[in-house]
């Protein structure tokens, strides 16, 4: 009698498991659904691109006032 009462324990934490596993692979899809994570490493890129411009210039610039 105690070896069923074990088993359908472990039965029963399993399906537990199955189900918060379930849960937890639907949370993640949503959330990478809202984070559209491939667009906004794309738009990352590229602001890197203008920030380094933006840099570039502003060195130059400042070269260029401390020769005057």
């Amino acid at each position: 009698m105690n070896s069923i009462s074990m088993h359908l324990g472990d039965s029963y934490a399993v399906g537990q498991t199955v189900g918060n596993m379930s849960k937890s692979a639907e949370v993640m899809k949503l959330v990478n659904n809202l984070m559209k994570a491939p667009q906004m490493a794309a738009t990352m890129q590229e602001f890197t691109k203008e920030m380094t411009k933006v840099a570039l210039s502003v060195s130059l610039s400042l070269t260029q006032l401390k020769a005057l």
